[in-house]
């Protein structure tokens, strides 16, 4: 087989006679069983999570939370599982196994007879037959990316049903090389617990292609790692997004520019990254994973979205999931419905009001007012409202927590209830500063500027007189924010002569 001259620039770095076949392959064999057997730049399927997460910590701030899923429940997501054909596949390779009872080359591949007999077995090489073809219409782009490779130990399709049956516990790694596990010899007769524990394993196994490391091109096809990685994580938070050629020409293009590669070298990567790209996409539907519709366009299927939240979840996103926050904490509650909509939000609370009572669930709340920042305040507040007068001791009792008191003030008041007297001034200013914060967090900039009516009503501008004086670390940019973006003229205007107040104040 012919290796690239990166690969082989490595091996002689490291000491190996690239002249001996079989230190070659022993090397190669080593670095296939630790992950990718090359360094190229472009490796990496979800690398792009740990980057932006890097440049999250570094910037000390958080990613914004991911959109919501409503996810199946676990039988249906084992029912699901059962009919993927890489799970079928996995199952064959392994009943040819223990028939065929391989030997092993010294790199630790099959040989040449026993490689051809498991092709054969699999339909590898015969595309017809292959469990994991038919699952992209033609229209979306060339199939198999190397269906003309010779069949020996080292083809990409052999060593990926390899990995794939060590990664779903079916095979096992021995001293006679791989053979069925005992405590796992098939996939098919699984409980739902375990069989979703292969599935995603295999499913995070099928988004790389680490199979053809040993390849010239195979930075072509470490492009097409990365693509994939981002049209999974652009299903999820977006949905379903345009014809699939073009979504991977797209993306190839973004991947291209951010790693500053172009001219001769760019076009030849671009026709390996899209046929493997679309292989890749065709085994993910195979797998369950993947949607096709006959135009061509790729949805997640609700077994790929919970693989995905899965591998989002491990890689440290905020990933939440709908009725997922039940027996959660306040805080962990309203940290969470940072990233809801409206009625994803009424959904939630819902669920997680009904496991305790009111009153307790109002002391949560405002607790987390209490401690949390300008926008949690005023969310956890906004939820004491939704529970209504029943928590009225606990609103009460808010009021003696200084930060919280102006919002408890409000919700008393708009209850019909006798608060036990008027806000002062400061605390009338402080509460629309605090406001004006938490809006500026929350909403889009047309949805923030028609909040700010609620805030300094058109026909009461003077309210903006009393906010520069407010004793909040946010009176400033809260001003600012006013000057800038209120709808009325002249509230815009005394909130510019206002922030200018504040500026000149702490000098």
């Amino acid at each position: 087989m012919d290796l690239d001259p990166d690969l082989v620039a490595i091996m002689r770095h490291e000491g190996v006679d690239v002249t001996d076949p079989v230190a070659v392959q022993n090397w190669l064999e080593q670095t296939l069983s630790d992950g990718p057997a090359c360094d190229s730049p472009l490796a990496g399927d979800f690398g792009f999570l740990d980057e932006m997460l890097d440049e999250a910590g570094a910037a000390d701030s958080q990613l914004p939370a991911l959109s919501p899923v409503r996810l199946p429940s676990e039988e249906q997501l084992a029912r699901a599982a059962a009919g993927s054909r890489i799970h079928t596949m996995i199952d064959r390779f392994a009943v040819w196994l223990e028939t065929a009872d391989p030997d092993y080359t010294e790199d630790g591949v099959l040989g040449p007879e026993h490689a051809r007999a498991a092709a054969r077995a699999l339909g590898i090489g015969a595309s017809t037959e292959a469990p994991e073809r038919a699952a992209v219409p033609p229209q979306t782009g060339p199939g198999q990316p190397l269906g003309s490779a010779p069949v020996d130990g080292a083809h990409p399709d052999l060593l990926r049903v390899m990995r794939l049956a060590l990664a779903s516990g079916v095979g096992a790694e021995t001293a006679r090389g791989l053979r069925v596990a005992p405590e796992r010899p098939r996939l098919a007769p699984l409980g739902d617990g375990e069989l979703l524990e292969a599935w995603l394993e295999c499913f995070a196994t099928l988004t790389d292609q680490s199979e053809y490391c040993l390849l010239p091109e195979h930075d072509g096809f470490h492009l097409a790692e990365r693509v994939v990685g981002l049209l999974i994580y652009g299903l999820y938070v977006g949905g379903r997004l345009r014809p699939l050629t073009e979504e991977l020409a797209q993306l190839i293009e973004d991947v291209l520019a951010d790693e500053r590669i172009d001219g001769e070298r760019a076009e030849r990567l671009r026709g390996t990254a899209l046929a493997a790209s679309v292989a890749a996409v065709e085994r993910l539907a195979a797998h369950g994973a993947l949607d096709v519709d006959p135009a061509g366009r790729v949805t997640l299927t609700p077994l790929g979205l919970w693989g995905a939240h899965e591998l989002f979840d491990a890689a440290g996103l905020a990933a939440p999931v709908l009725g997922g926050y039940a027996r959660a904490s306040a805080a962990e509650l309203v940290e969470a419905l940072a990233g809801y909509d409206d009625a994803e939000t009424a959904e939630e609370f819902e669920g997680w009001a009904a496991q305790r009572p009111a009153t307790e669930a109002a002391r949560e709340l405002v607790e987390v007012a209490r401690d949390g920042d300008s926008r949690s305040r005023a969310l956890a507040m906004e939820l004491i409202g939704r529970l209504g007068p029943d928590t009225e001791p606990a609103v009460r009792a808010a009021l003696r927590e200084p930060v919280v008191r102006p919002y408890a003030w409000r919700l008393l008041t708009d209850w019909k209830r006798d608060p036990g007297g008027e806000l002062t001034a400061a605390e009338r200013a402080w509460l629309a500063v605090d406001s004006v914060a938490a809006l500026a967090e929350a909403s889009d900039p047309q949805g923030f500027a028609d909040a700010l009516l609620d805030v300094v009503p058109v026909d009461r501008p003077e309210l903006v007189d009393e906010l520069w004086q407010a004793d909040h670390p946010q009176t400033g940019t809260a001003l600012d924010l006013l000057g800038q973006l209120h709808p009325d003229a002249r509230v815009a205007e005394r909130a510019r002569r206002a922030a200018a107040k504040v500026k000149a104040k702490t000098l």
